[in-house]
């Protein structure tokens, strides 16, 4: 029983440090990311512009 107990609480230690560090990751992708939609939209903006005029 306890040696169950230790492997669930492993298990979940393991799981908490690996979406803390999932997370940490996604943040310091974030900007990156910004970057790309906001290249993304100025680019599909100019089209529309330029197919307006």
């Amino acid at each position: 029983m306890l040696h169950y107990i230790s492997n669930v609480t492993f298990r979940n230690i393991v799981i908490t440090l690996s979406i803390k560090s999932n997370f940490a990751f996604f943040l310091s992708n974030v900007p990156i990311f910004l970057q790309m939609v906001h290249f993304y939209e100025n680019s599909t903006f100019c089209l529309k512009c330029n197919n307006i005029s």
